[in-house]
């Protein structure tokens, strides 16, 4: 399951998940949004799963859209051990 989160919630994670994480940032009224969260449910149920999966909502948790300098939605971030390793933005998406 996808797991929406909070800016604090964000940080708790990423300090101490030693995985991979992919974090989503969306709004709402973003269709490209909307179609894409089905697509992260169905690979956050795969078994085995090698990364967690966050949803952020850039609208109401603007400091940490900020933070990673998200400036359109859908945007997926990439982290592990706290660094990015790389991004797709909605036009890539």
């Amino acid at each position: 399951m996808v797991e929406d989160v909070t800016a604090a919630e964000l940080d708790d994670i990423l300090r101490t998940e030693p995985r991979l994480v992919m974090i989503e940032f969306w709004s709402d009224g973003c269709a490209p949004c909307r179609r894409l969260r089905p697509d992260l449910e169905r690979l956050a149920e795969q078994e085995g799963q090698p990364c967690r999966i966050l949803a952020v909502n850039a609208g109401t948790e603007m400091a940490a859209a900020e933070r990673y300098h998200v400036r359109s939605q859908p945007t997926l971030v990439f982290v592990k051990s706290g660094v990015e390793l790389h991004r797709l933005h909605a036009g890539a998406l």
